[in-house]
């Protein structure tokens, strides 16, 4: 009798979905402090703040020309002796043998400073300015991939949990087949399958441990945090986010109005506009002024001096080539294409954005929707868990009826688990797309 009665079905232990402390670990972090370590250590970002400071330095280095070009120049010369003409051997001029010279001169282009100097400048300005758009360009894209790999952690932890789970059921219902068996109320194959359903959680737990190595080293990487023991992720998942209430159009058109890529299009092509500019006024003739300054021996302006004398001459000059014109003629053909590129760009930009908005805002708004359908399956399959496991505890049920109402379960758990990331992941496009704080 006492055998009998030890051959009977344990009743089932408790079984709850606690998502929170599935996810607990070590130091509590949430999407935005990791995102924010990675905007620190990454490499991408350092790149693009390297390629700015060097388009600020460009443009620094072409504000130099609008100043008076200086050359300063000494110089020595030993010449050959030579034999006067025979109409000075008697006059008393000497051909010196040594020549010396302290020369300044400026040259300032007027014309140029106006239509092509300081235009460029302009140009290179702006460029600049587009360049160091891109660094919030780069800052958003690593902000994003940051919040998606911590996202997809979070998935694969709550995923572990769920093989842990389906792997213990399995065993629960392995161990009330091995009491049937024992008692005689259920065949021997019905334990089989029992054993088998154990084997295949064991699977998926192996390969949801390794999901989870994967998805912690993806995220380490981004932050460039060291070590492998798991985080706690210190978001509320299981918290429905609020939803939206402005409708696609108003989102798409904030978006147009803060994408730092459109505006860095847009500052790129007011600088190829400034550089057509410049470029054209190079086939312009030249207006300049300037003048030397000159302390020399001898002086070429003091007929027959052997001393050190100074002078100076001061000048304007206009000066054209034509060759010039033609060569900046094909140069403002290559900055048009240039130009009409940007634009083509700027086009495409925002078809892209009404598709990422689009793909942003209805993936937030299904999974609102796909959320209600996952809480009110993962009730109904606990429910008819519990329900079955006691039937087949009863003899009611069959073994099949058991591992079908587990494998619903466990797909009941996955779907809410991913409908709940799903959501957030969403949310972090959308707040890509409009590049919200």
């Amino acid at each position: 009798m006492a055998a009998a009665t030890s051959a009977q079905p344990q009743a089932p232990q408790s079984d709850t979905f606690n998502l929170t402390e599935a996810l607990r670990g070590g130091e509590p972090l949430s999407s935005g402090e990791a995102a924010e370590r990675a905007i620190k250590t990454a490499p991408s970002l350092e790149k693009v703040e390297a390629q700015a400071l060097k388009a600020e330095a460009a443009a620094e280095q072409a504000f130099a020309a609008v100043y008076p070009s200086l050359i300063l120049e000494a110089r020595y010369a030993r010449l050959s002796e030579v034999e006067p003409p025979p109409a000075f051997r008697s006059s008393g001029i000497v051909f010196p043998t040594n020549s010396g010279l302290f020369q300044a001169r400026l040259n300032w282009p007027v014309s140029a400073l106006f239509f092509s100097i300081l235009p460029r400048h302009d140009a290179l300005i702006k460029a600049a300015e587009a360049q160091r758009l891109q660094t919030q360009v780069q800052r958003q894209a690593v902000k994003l991939q940051t919040r998606e790999a911590y996202y997809n952690y979070a998935r694969a932890r709550a995923a572990l949990m769920v093989a842990k789970a389906a792997l213990a059921q399995a065993d629960a219902h392995r161990k009330d087949s091995e009491a049937l068996v024992a008692a005689g109320s259920i065949a021997r194959v019905e334990l089989m399958r029992a054993q088998a359903q154990v084997a295949a959680a064991k699977v998926a737990q192996a390969r949801a441990d390794n999901a989870v190595a994967v998805a912690r080293s993806a995220l380490f990487t981004l932050m460039h945090h060291n070590g492998t023991e798991d985080i706690t992720v210190a978001e509320n998942l299981e918290e429905e986010l609020p939803a939206l209430t402005d409708g696609e159009d108003v989102v798409y058109k904030r978006a147009l109005e803060r994408r730092s890529e459109l505006r860095a299009l847009h500052t790129l092509s007011e600088s190829q506009h400034k550089s057509l500019d410049a470029v054209r006024a190079q086939g312009y003739p030249v207006l300049s002024i300037g003048g030397n300054a000159e302390e020399a021996n001898p002086n070429q302006r003091f007929f027959g001096s052997t001393e050190w004398k100074g002078s100076w001459t001061a000048y304007a000059s206009l000066t054209w080539a034509p060759i010039d014109t033609l060569v900046a003629s094909k140069a403002s053909d290559q900055a048009r294409a240039d130009l009409a590129a940007t634009d083509a760009d700027l086009r495409s930009l925002s078809d892209a954005l009404r598709v990422e908005v689009t793909q942003a805002y209805n993936g937030y708004s299904s999974a609102h929707v796909a959320l209600e359908a996952a809480r009110a399956g993962i009730a109904a399959a606990e429910e008819s868990y519990r329900v079955r496991r006691e039937q087949f505890r009863a003899g009611a049920a069959i073994a099949v009826d058991v591992l079908d109402s587990e494998a619903q379960l466990r797909q009941a758990r996955l779907d809410l688990v991913n409908t709940l990331i799903d959501m957030r992941v969403a949310k972090a496009r959308l707040d890509r797309a409009v590049e919200a704080e």
